[in-house]
């Protein structure tokens, strides 16, 4: 449940908000759109593990490449993981039940809230999101397929789970990635091509620009390039390309 509905209310292009849900304070920037629409699309950029919501507002700059979108940049909480097992660092559940499935009620109290606040278009739901961002929405791609037309996971890896539902990927990944090294990722991209029935050979080599596929159940986009754990400054544009492209 979510507690104070006036304090996700967006009065500025942009805003820190804070309010509870199930009893916990949680924070989102939460951008209304720059240029006004009749029901506008609305898009979730989620930070890596160790990161914050402003960074993900500074770096994906997803609402300024796309004005007339509500754009939410969560913030995460103390999540461990491999790398951080302490749990010191901020991120997110990455499997269904974790935590207590927070950062899902977390996803699903701002959706029903932002939507309504501004009439947003049910079939325009996107989220994307680098590393561990990555993962969570592959996890929202596996527990919210009904609540979002595509997704773009930045550094993260496709796992095939029961009852995956079939759903549009624009998927970024580096060749010299050390964190989440490439040969998994590589992996994922294969194994998701067999997925959405893409039937054409998919091409896992760097490459200038996002490379689209079409498939049988849904189309998918492969952006490869030569760097490592990173979140490359072209992404952000072919994201907001992609999710233009893809109602549900």
């Amino acid at each position: 449940m979510l507690v104070a509905l006036a304090a996700i209310y967006v009065v500025a292009q942009s805003d820190l908000r804070t309010f509870k849900v199930d009893g916990v304070e949680r924070a989102a920037i939460v951008i209304a759109p720059v240029k006004k629409t009749e029901h506008p699309p609305l898009v979730f950029g989620f930070h890596g593990h160790g990161g914050n919501a402003r960074f993900a507002y500074r770096k994906f700059k997803i609402h300024t490449l796309w004005p007339e979108a509500v754009v939410v940049y969560p913030q995460g909480l103390a999540t461990k993981t491999s790398r951080d097992p302490q749990g010191i660092r901020a991120g997110w559940q990455n499997i269904a039940g974790q935590s207590g499935d927070r950062d899902l009620k977390l996803f699903d109290a701002l959706l029903a809230d932002v939507s309504k606040q501004f009439d947003v278009d049910p079939k325009r739901v996107y989220s994307m999101g680098h590393s561990n961002g990555a993962m969570f929405t592959y996890l929202l791609w596996q527990m919210r397929p009904d609540k979002l037309a595509a997704v773009s996971p930045v550094a993260g890896v496709f796992r095939q789970r029961l009852g995956l539902e079939p759903l549009s990927c624009l998927v970024v990944g580096g060749t010299k990635d050390s964190i989440v090294p490439w040969d998994r990722q590589e992996s994922g991209i294969k194994a998701m091509r067999s997925f959405l029935g893409v039937k054409d050979e998919v091409s896992t080599e760097p490459s200038s620009n996002a490379k689209d596929y079409k498939g049988s159940k849904a189309d998918m986009s492969v952006f490869v390039h030569s760097g490592a754990h990173e979140y490359p400054d072209k992404v952000s544009s072919l994201i907001v390309e992609f999710f233009k492209k893809h109602h549900k």
